[in-house]
């Protein structure tokens, strides 16, 4: 539950920042060197060409992880 907020959370960031006019890149760079460095951005990028190959950078085709995230019990 607290990574899928963290990843909620991230995705919103780069939306403003995108909205903001700026790269999402460059977005990347500030929060990696800022309070807003997170696992979802470091290890498993939300964005397409943006740190670590990830989901992303194959069309958002989810896998174990998406499975685990929207199973209850």
């Amino acid at each position: 539950m607290i990574l899928s907020a963290t990843m909620i959370a991230t995705c919103e960031g780069f939306g403003l920042a995108e909205k903001l006019g700026l790269a999402a890149q460059s977005y990347n760079h500030i929060a990696f060197v800022s309070s807003g460095k997170i696992w979802s951005m470091t290890t498993y990028s939300l964005v397409p060409g943006v740190g670590p190959d990830t989901p992303a950078d194959h069309e958002y085709q989810g896998g174990f992880a998406s499975a685990l995230m929207i199973s209850g019990p």
